[in-house]
């Protein structure tokens, strides 16, 4: 490694040349980026290591089991495999359960994985139940799950501060044990056969963890404080304020950080030898937290520097601390905002480590301790540095929601899984926290005037995902969610073939679509050729025509053509365009009046996400030139005459692309310079740096911004990681081009959405379509007559991707214009 000059005002600073190796193109990287961070240098642990946080005591434990301490029971809940729980009301069904989380949740979520291995330990063990009991611990009794620590103190130095649970609160367990015989009687009883079997309730020690039954787990909650290294061991990666996106800067920073809210933390033991611990709060009352300069309690101090970036002098300790001070600050604004909106706490998860048993170290088991206590930096700086046994799977900065995360305590339960799922049925809830329903509740543009409405939503999603059933190191995930909605008292047949044409295309293709459409033109002008052109309400011929033999045919026939050509989709896809292709034939049979307030009451709804996959393909295997022929192809069938023979609407489609030529070519534009911003931070994201390691899912990137006068604007400084930013890439994407589709015809978000709807492969396309009319009171009887049906249809490609398994930023779902 080369070394580069920078300076401070102590005078020199050394930065290492790290080489970079992208296996191909290195946008936004260059062959190499400069370092001001020594992965070589070791933490002196000894600050933590010396603190001993211990675990349960035989006075707590006799105290519960005994003497009245766990209080607010409620009788247990049994769960047993399917054959042991038939016919028995007081024993749940454990195997329902996990079918129910893996279809609701998929396989990948914690929760799933944690029944799945309750349900092999029942099938492979002794034990015929499983029992989970809910209590409190009284606020008259010191629990002493707390302990006092250094490096967190206010002013960053050594002074003592509690972590853990506030003494002489009231702390909520849930405890789920499992049993060679059903516990029948009171939660008092299980504890006391929990004491009397194994020889504790809550862990006194690392051996007692080690005693635990595959699935038995252990949950705590209440109001307390945690201390934790946030951005520890996160490499962040510094771009340059230029138009096009570059990374100039390898760094290291940490927040040294003591968080007071409502915490839990949730231990549970896997097969093998692998112990999972999940903290999370979903309230933060006050926070404490200031950049590392020194080294010590776990974190490496910043080295404070004066750099060049871009012709900017930058002090990086401070565009540093205010990008990590915002993060924290919008995280801890992410759960209060979802209270404050939907009356509803989350859960954000601040970190999750996984213990390999056999492999820990003194060290190692002493993290365990303090991490159960509330004290996640030690465990973090072991992770960081490879010690055998703790492998950290995710930081405070690159949290968010999972698709489990609204069960706070009951995240590794299963009473609550089991009432959710018997109280919404079999409801898929594809997206974390429920962000389909959420996303009205999002950045929402409307418009329109008195009879008609339209409107767009756009979400961007991003995070971490992991699958609990592998070890391996979690990915980084971005998808972009977009909605399209149009309503009208009055909507014209035009209006609507405009959505469903568009959506056909898509999904069945433009050949397919080709003969649909000539079947349905033929179809529309010849019931219009049946009836005169001052035909009014109540005419005979609406409804005549209807029954006429060449419109029976020609619905018929075009139907079967048509369905003849879509036999490679998946099962859902056939039923979506199926019930589409049947509306269109619906639609062109019944004869519409030539007037300014004609068709029925209508609402056309089109809901589409594009997976990690699906995005990656639209923005790296697509340019501006097939986006623009995506818009053009788009304007072809939403702004012709749909009445007029071929040669017509051959020069009718001729004029639609030399009249938006100029503006298509615009948009090509835009959709080119967010390709080559998203190429360069797909190529961070998948760099090896040499010392390093592929960058993947760890890093984190920095921004900042300059103002008129070419300053740097500290207050600008913004961190994400490198999935957020694809994910932010992509949205601003939209936001521009729907900006500049303003000057074509037509509402300019859906002449984007369904275009980049066309640019997706239909394995990749997860889509749902609400259509709803509403003929009830409508004074024209032949659209009932015709046979006008609404329809909502959910179609899944073979190759989409479930949100699950993951952390997911949803501060986006939070804003509302």
């Amino acid at each position: 490694m080369g070394l580069l000059a920078g300076c401070d005002s102590g005078g020199a600073v050394e930065f290492s040349e790290v080489g970079v190796d992208c296996s191909g193109k290195c946008d936004g990287l260059g062959s190499s980026i400069r370092s001001l961070w020594d992965k070589a240098r070791r933490v002196d642990r000894g600050d933590l290591v010396n603190v001993t946080a211990g675990l349960a005591t035989d006075q707590l434990n006799d105290a519960l089991a005994f003497d009245n301490v766990a209080v607010g029971f409620d009788a247990p809940e049994l769960y047993a495999l399917e054959a042991d729980a038939e016919g028995d009301l007081t024993v749940h069904d454990l195997d329902a359960l996990t079918s129910g989380l893996a279809y609701r949740y998929g396989e990948r979520e914690l929760s799933t994985a944690v029944n799945r291995v309750r349900q092999r330990h029942l099938e492979a063990s002794g034990d015929e139940v499983f029992a989970e009991a809910a209590f409190q611990i009284s606020a008259e009794f010191d629990h002493g799950w707390n302990f006092q620590t250094g490096g967190l103190s206010e002013d960053g130095g050594d002074g003592r501060v509690s972590i853990g649970f506030t003494a002489g609160a009231e702390v909520e367990s849930r405890v789920i044990g499992a049993f060679g015989n059903e516990i029948r009687s009171n939660g008092s009883a299980m504890l006391q056969a929990l004491q009397e079997s194994r020889g504790f309730i809550l862990p006194r020690s690392v051996d007692d963890i080690r005693d635990l039954s595959p699935g038995e787990s252990i949950a705590l909650s209440g109001d307390g404080a945690l201390g934790v290294n946030i951005g520890a061991g996160v490499p962040l990666i510094i771009a340059e304020p230029t138009a096009g996106l570059t990374y100039n800067i390898i760094v290291s920073g940490a927040l040294r950080a003591r968080l007071e809210g409502h915490l839990d933390i949730q231990l549970v033991r896997m097969e093998g030898d692998d112990v999972y611990i999940d903290v999370g709060t979903s309230r933060i009352f006050t926070k404490s937290a200031q950049l590392a300069i020194r080294d010590g309690w776990g974190v490496t101090g910043f080295i404070e520097a004066e750099v060049d970036i871009a012709g900017q002098t930058v002090d990086l300790g401070r565009i540093v601390e205010k990008a990590l001070q915002k993060q924290l600050n919008r995280q801890i604004n992410l759960i209060d905002g979802r209270l404050e909106r939907s009356g509803r706490e989350s859960r954000l998860s601040v970190a999750r480590i996984r213990f390999d048993l056999d492999e820990l170290t003194g060290d190692g088991e002493e993290a365990l301790q303090q991490l159960l206590k509330g004290d996640i930096r030690l465990a973090q700086l072991l992770s960081n540095e490879g010690e055998p046994g703790v492998h950290a799977e995710f930081d405070m900065l690159r949290t968010g929601e999972s698709t489990t995360g609204y069960a706070g305590i009951d995240l590794l339960g299963m009473k609550f899984f089991s009432e959710t799922i018997e109280s919404s049925g079999t409801t898929i809830v594809q997206t974390p926290g429920g962000a389909r329903s959420l996303m009205f509740d999002s950045l929402h543009n409307e418009g329109g005037w008195f009879f008609s409405s339209h409107g767009y939503t756009r979400v961007g999603l991003s995070g971490l995902v992991w699958d609990p059933r592998v070890a391996a190191a979690p990915t980084g995930e971005a998808n972009l969610f977009i909605q399209v909605v149009e309503g009208d008292g009055y909507m014209q047949r035009d209006k609507l073939l405009d959505h469903v044409d568009a959506m056909l295309i898509a999904l069945a293709g433009p050949d397919a679509f080709a003969i649909l459409e000539t079947y349905g033109n033929d179809l529309e002008r010849h019931t219009e050729s049946l009836c005169s052109p001052g035909s009014r309400a109540g005419s005979a011929c609406f409804e005549d025509v209807l029954a006429d033999a060449e419109t029976i045919r020609l619905r018929a026939d075009g139907l079967a053509a048509f369905t003849a050509e879509i036999g490679g989709l998946s099962t859902s896809q056939r039923v979506l365009v199926t019930e589409a292709a049947e509306l269109r034939l619906t639609s062109q049979a019944t004869v519409e009046i030539a007037a300014s307030l004609t068709g029925p009451e209508s609402a056309v709804v089109t809901d589409y996400r594009l997976d990690d996959r699906a995005l990656n393909q639209l923005l790296l295997e697509h340019t501006g030139e097939e986006l623009a022929a995506a818009v053009h192809a788009y304007l072809q069938v939403a702004e012709i005459r749909r009445d007029v023979g071929e040669t017509e609407l051959a020069a009718d489609r001729a004029e639609v692309v030399t009249d938006n030529g100029i503006d298509v070519a615009a948009l090509a534009a835009i959709f080119d310079l967010a390709r080559e911003n998203y190429e360069a931070v797909t190529s961070a994201e998948n760099a090896t740096l040499d010392g390093f390691g592929q960058i993947g899912a760890n890093a984190m990137e920095i921004r900042f911004a300059v103002d008129r006068d070419g300053a740097v604007d500290y207050e600008s400084a913004t961190t994400q990681s490198l999935a957020q930013a694809r994910a932010a890439v992509a949205t601003a994407l939209y936001d521009d081009l729907v900006a500049s589709a303003d000057d074509l015809p037509g509402y300019p978000e859906q002449v984007i959405a369904y275009s980049f709807l066309a640019l997706t492969p239909e394995a990749s396309q997860d889509l749902r379509v609400d259509i709803d009319f509403d003929t009830s009171d409508w004074v024209y009887d032949h659209y009932g007559v015709a046979g006008y049906t609404a329809f909502d249809s959910y179609a899944l490609g073979g190759e989409v991707s479930p949100i699950d398994g993951g952390l997911f930023i949803l501060d986006s779902l939070l804003k509302v214009d």
